[in-house]
């Protein structure tokens, strides 16, 4: 038997009438050849009954059934359009006959033929290779709708085409499976049935084994996780497996086959075991090798303590302390260069036990700027391997820094030791930045590898369609932004010059800026305060139930394997409680009563994705606080963590407005557009003229990346992350950080001039420390991070944690709006976006603990 595919709407949607005057008109106008034939019915009844079943077979293409419902909109259309009563419907078809012989006419009019077997197997064909490309059933429905429509053939009823797409798509998986697997030889499949089978010495499978994440970084964990990966690696499939597969369809089919126990696996037939097995396999490769290096990160930071008083005065005789500054790797240096018989006796020594099996199993390569590197790992494999005490005069030292080259290498040659830890952390610094990758990882993998394909990119170019809002031609995008940027550098020069520049004085002790007043007064206190007493007491279960009433948040955790929404909308709101207060399914299956621990289990498997939790929070944040549904305020960032100039560049290229607070002299910084410029006012602030050639050298690929960022190939913050982890950054970098400093130089004039500007960044960071406090809150105050081990778990309760903070956050603003209308006329009004800014974290009158029951709100 079939299994169903859509979700609950998809039927209504693809065959619902038409109903407003708009559709009504463009599918249900008759021409003077329909007319005709309408009009040799006798009687007003037939004439109207004929015409509305001609509609139904022109849109949406179905034949009337005796029960079918007609809105009353259609029928009143059509009468007007036929000349008769919308009251004749009621008499038309009393008899069967008369009906069934209207339908047979009108089908050979329309030269329609009535769906059949041949028909259904056609669909499942043509539909199986359509979900070859894509599952999606909404998609694959329109596409059955569309072939039928294509061959001139009547629509059956919604059932059968939601049994054509299952056919369509068990089909195309076993196609699917065949194409993944038809690499694998006998002895290969062997290996990955062996997954299911017990470990010798244990009472775990090698699969479930394997799907173990490290429980502290340590070197025994590190050890064993080193040891999933080799055994991972031992397998030995072929390294083209799956790479002609859509790569979002073997995810998929992993986390289908994540949650599934070793048992329920091996009673798969075997093209889906294998496929299934293999997906698993290249999943956790991925994951193991990125928890290897996060695992790794964490014990170089846990074993570098940072200096103290004493340190930094024994080094002032050595090298100034501002130099050096208080990175990481500077503090090794002078931890080493202080204490070197200590460190080197305890901390090389805890890292040895690990270090030669991590890089022994990584598979890395390197870009041409750090072949060196990667040359000195491959001499610490060598010295590894052949128990060296001393570094071969021939391994490279170029990759090494000033700071570590006056320890690593003496009067006595190379320090062995030192020589491979400075060798580790660069590894460290180059993995971060993409200077060097690591093969089948996730995270670390080669950098062009994250954007979208060249040919795909060339494609959308030519057929004018890359999902950018900005003008995709170099000249004219820079023609226009440099016009603005001229005009805007001479306004705030004139307005610098008279003292005009609001809360803002440029003069010879320098830039002052005046902290903006985002403080409410004392009389919107009170009120705010006044209406906080009218907030009713709710339990944290019918909070999260009003707040889906209001924005259908849930309905966004669809069921990994066919696309349905969960059945039972107390048990979704359970798991994600669970998520977002950090709490074991088994203890909120105590907490909750008539559920069980399996039945959590099994939904949060099935249904909780971090694109879910994404989606929701979109639907909260589209959910208006006023009927104008009024534009939020821009989004501020930090400016001494996020104000670089890749990320003005970024923001502006995906049609974001990127406003970071800017508050010292060194964020005040302006690029001109030629050296030939004069703004005698702003001189202190200029930084000199912009650099056209790599922008235009490197336009296509900025515009490849933000077209990569766009259809969610990478984040903004992966690029981020990378461009400014680059020791040597390469051209691609220094052609968009030209490009930021252009965009930065128009959003500081704006922050010089506006002072609403200035406002609306301090609010919006306000807001995110109200934010944070309440998620405190709802976490229940604890610091010492997540109960879960694995990375993507963790991932999955931060967002749980978010969408349950936002959902708070919403229904404080909607009842303390409500509150605040239904006091006294006379009180001071407060701007409805200024109260969404400024909103306090209200908590007190929310049950967050305690047994958890998802009833009826509360009275």
């Amino acid at each position: 038997m079939s299994r169903s595919i859509q979700s609950a709407h998809a039927p209504a949607s693809l065959f619902a009438l038409p109903r407003g005057e708009d559709d009504l008109q463009r599918h249900y106008t008759f021409d003077a050849e329909d007319r005709a034939l309408i009009g040799r019915r006798r009687g007003d009844a037939n004439r109207l009954g004929y015409a509305v079943q001609l509609a139904l077979l022109q849109h949406p293409g179905v034949a009337m059934g005796p029960d079918m419902p007609i809105p009353g909109a259609v029928i009143d259309w059509i009468a007007g359009q036929v000349g008769v009563d919308p009251a004749a419907w009621t008499r038309y078809g009393l008899r069967e006959e008369t009906r069934r012989e209207h339908a047979i006419e009108l089908r050979a009019y329309l030269g329609l033929s009535a769906f059949g077997l041949a028909h259904f197997r056609y669909l499942v064909r043509s539909l199986a290779e359509f979900a070859v490309r894509t599952d999606q059933p909404q998609r694959m429905a329109e596409q059955a709708i569309a072939a039928l429509r294509q061959r001139r053939v009547i629509l059956p009823a919604p059932s059968v085409i939601e049994r054509a797409c299952a056919n369509a798509l068990a089909l195309a998986n076993r196609r699917r499976w065949r194409g993944v697997t038809r690499a694998l030889g006998d002895a290969q499949r062997r290996q990955l049935d062996r997954l299911l089978q017990l470990k010798s010495d244990s009472n775990l499978t090698w699969l479930s084994w394997l799907r173990q994440s490290p429980l502290k970084p340590n070197p025994p964990s590190m050890l064993e996780h080193i040891a999933r990966l080799q055994a991972l690696r031992a397998l030995e499939l072929p390294d083209d497996i799956g790479r002609g597969s859509n790569q979002d369809q073997l995810r998929k089919l992993a986390a289908e086959g994540a949650h599934l126990p070793a048992a329920d696996l091996a009673k798969l037939d075997s093209e889906r075991r294998h496929a299934t097995l293999l997906a698993l396999v290249q999943e956790r490769t991925a994951s193991i090798t990125d928890e290897i290096i996060d695992q790794h990160d964490a014990m170089l930071t846990g074993l570098l303590p940072g200096p103290t008083a004493d340190d930094k005065q024994a080094v002032a005789a050595i090298v100034s302390w501002q130099r050096l500054g208080n990175d990481a790797t500077n503090r090794l240096a002078l931890r080493a260069s202080l204490d070197h018989p200590r460190f080197v006796r305890e901390q090389f020594r805890s890292l040895r036990r690990y270090t030669p099996a991590l890089l022994d199993v990584l598979a890395l390569h390197a870009r041409p700027a750090r072949r060196e590197l990667l040359g000195a790992i491959k001499s610490v494999r060598r010295m590894n391997a052949g128990n060296l005490l001393n570094v071969p005069p021939f391994a490279p030292v170029g990759f090494i820094r000033p700071q570590w080259k006056a320890l690593v290498v003496g009067e006595h040659g190379i320090d062995r030791r030192l020589y491979e830890m400075c060798v580790l952390h660069e590894l460290k610094d180059a993995l971060r930045a993409g200077d060097l990758w690591i093969e089948g990882s996730r995270r670390f993998r080669k950098f062009n590898d994250y954007l979208v394909p060249a040919r795909t990119f060339e494609a959308l170019k030519r057929a004018n369609a890359l999902p950018l809002d900005i003008d995709t031609s170099c000249e004219r995008y820079l023609h226009d932004r440099l016009a603005l940027l001229e005009q805007r550098l001479a306004q705030i020069d004139r307005l610098a010059t008279a003292g005009a520049l609001p809360g803002v004085a440029i003069g010879a002790a320098g830039l002052r800026i005046a902290a903006p007043d985002t403080t409410l007064s004392e009389a919107a206190r009170a009120r705010i305060a006044q209406a906080v007493l009218y907030l009713p007491r709710i339990k944290i279960t019918d909070l999260l139930m009003e707040v889906d009433e209001w924005t259908a948040f849930t309905s966004h955790f669809v069921r990994l394997k066919d696309g349905k929404p969960a059945g039972d909308k107390a048990l979704l709101l359970s798991v994600i409680l669970a998520d977002g207060i950090d709490l074991s399914l088994n203890k909120m299956a105590g907490a909750c009563r008539e559920t069980t621990y399996a039945r959590l289990a099994w939904l949060q498997a099935g249904h909780m994705r971090e694109d879910s939790y994404g989606a929701a929070l979109a639907a909260l944040a589209r959910f208006p606080l006023t009927p104008e549904s009024a534009p939020r305020p821009d989004i501020g960032l930090r400016g001494e963590e996020h104000c670089s100039d890749h990320a003005f560049a970024l923001m502006h290229l995906l049609g974001a407005r990127f406003a970071p607070q800017l508050g010292g002299i060194d964020d005040v910084q302006l690029a001109m557009p030629c050296t030939d410029d004069d703004y005698p006012a702003l001189k202190a602030q200029l930084a000199g003229a912009l650099d056209l050639r790599p922008i235009r050298r490197h336009w296509n690929d900025i515009l490849r990346l933000a077209t990569s960022i766009r259809q969610g190939s990478l984040t903004a913050a992966q690029v981020l992350q990378k461009f400014g982890c680059q020791s040597r950054q390469d051209s691609l970098a220094i052609a968009l950080r030209e490009l930021g400093r252009l965009e930065r130089s128009l959003y500081t004039l704006d922050w010089l001039q506006q002072p609403g500007l200035r406002a609306r960044v301090q609010a919006a960071l306000d807001r995110e420390a109200a934010c944070d406090a309440l998620a405190r809150t709802v976490f229940g105050s604890r610091s010492a991070g997540v109960c879960e081990q694995a990375f993507a778990q963790q991932r999955q309760r931060a967002s749980a944690l978010n969408l349950v903070t936002a959902a708070i956050m919403l229904w404080n603003a909607v009842h303390l709006k409500r509150a605040m209308a239904a006091l006294r006329d006379d009180a001071p009004r407060i701007d409805d976006q200024l109260l969404y800014s400024l909103l306090p974290p209200l908590s007190a009158h929310i049950d967050l603990t305690g047994a958890y029951a998802w009833g009826l709100k509360n009275a």
